[in-house]
């Protein structure tokens, strides 16, 4: 058995469709894990995809381990504390919170419906197919249980980024770039265009800085404040204005856990 880890963005949506167009081996399904957290974009493309799938008898299945934005659950379990917020002491220490969620909100919620599909077909062994392309093959993973092989099929076309938005293009499709609306590994261009052009997101995500800040606050343990972008400063405060990034990353794909986000 096959499955596709849909992200909903570039590369994961070139791999659908050259899945669909009969370019890669078929899908049994492609699984899209839903953090409650996505651009309104990304949810919109999801569904154009659904009726692609539809049209070619393939099951696009939607997921959760629960909404990234709840801060009631405990660490771990894909609550908003799992996030990778920049973090400051009352003492001063700076710190990162190590990321959860991304195990937490897409792997653990993807596994779990390919483990049921494998039930019900008494499949004991399957692959999970990732949309990671060749400018990004730092992400690839070996699969850390024995019932899932991982599969790269963009590296092994040596397909880059840019390959995919061209290929996507000569068939008319725009997909977006998927990533929470308040993922810390945002890069001041991301940050810059969500200010500019996406200005309800934008609020969002001062007002999830702000949950965030609530609930660490109202958590003895958790002696720090957090933050959206490595300044440190609140987002809505930060300075935005200059061409240079300041060294924030954009998704962290060096510390990528699985491969699933942003793709």
């Amino acid at each position: 058995m096959r499955f596709l880890a849909l992200g909903a963005g570039v590369q994961s949506t070139a791999v659908l469709m050259l899945a669909l167009r009969g370019d890669l081996p078929p899908l049994d399904a492609a699984i899209f894990a839903d953090t409650g957290h996505e651009p309104a974009a990304v949810y919109a493309h999801l569904e154009r995809m659904r009726a692609r799938c539809v049209a070619a008898g393939l099951d696009l299945e939607v997921v959760t381990g629960g909404d990234i934005r709840d801060f009631s659950r405990p660490a771990g379990t894909g609550s908003g504390i799992d996030a990778p917020f920049y973090t400051v002491t009352p003492d001063g220490d700076r710190g990162i919170i190590p990321r959860q969620c991304t195990r937490a909100l897409k792997i653990r919620p993807m596994r779990r419906a390919i483990r049921r599909r494998m039930a019900a077909t008494g499949a004991t062994t399957a692959t999970q197919v990732f949309g990671i392309s060749a400018d990004e093959y730092q992400r690839m993973r070996d699969s850390d249980v024995r019932y899932l092989t991982n599969e790269y099929p963009l590296v092994d076309l040596r397909w880059t980024r840019n390959d995919c938005r061209t290929y996507l293009a000569d068939l008319g499709i725009d997909a977006p770039r998927s990533a929470c609306i308040g993922c810390p590994f945002h890069s001041d261009n991301e940050w810059r265009s969500m200010r500019d052009d996406r200005p309800d997101e934008w609020r969002e995500a001062i007002a999830w800085e702000s949950d965030a800040q609530a609930a660490f606050e109202a958590t003895p343990r958790l002696r720090a404040i957090p933050y959206v972008h490595r300044s440190r400063v609140p987002l809505a405060d930060v300075d935005l204005w200059t061409p240079e990034d300041h060294g924030q990353l954009s998704l962290g794909f060096g510390d990528e856990c699985g491969g699933v986000c942003g793709v």
